[in-house]
């Protein structure tokens, strides 16, 4: 198992979570923050936001760290985990890494007021 294959199975978390997202901001023509109710409740949805995007990416983060060291693999099916991982979050989903992505996804939908 190479650095490579860790580099590359970053690319579509990185893709789902800032490419898409980026590119979808960058059409709309849409780069104000804020949803408009008033400043108070724009401030606290801003770190609500910011608060589920490094929750979901801490999450994400560990699971990667749960497969390269317990599973010996990545998550790219080209380089599959030798072992499987049962412990940390894979004790209570099979999918923590979805998890992560969803919880970060909503995190910037909040944080860029965007349904």
């Amino acid at each position: 198992m190479s650095c490579r294959n860790h580099i590359i199975s970053f690319s579509l978390p990185v893709g789902v979570l800032i490419v898409i997202p980026s590119c979808l901001i960058v059409l709309s023509n849409d780069y104000l923050i804020g949803w408009g109710i008033n400043i108070a409740t724009d401030v606290f949805l801003f770190f609500l936001g910011f608060i589920l995007i490094i929750f979901g990416v801490t999450l994400l983060l560990e699971c990667i760290r749960l497969f390269s060291i317990i599973g010996r693999g990545t998550l790219a099916p080209w380089s599959p985990t030798e072992n499987l991982v049962v412990s940390g979050m894979y004790r209570r989903t099979r999918n923590p890494m979805i998890s992560g992505v969803l919880i970060a996804l909503l995190g910037e939908s909040i944080l860029l007021s965007s349904f």
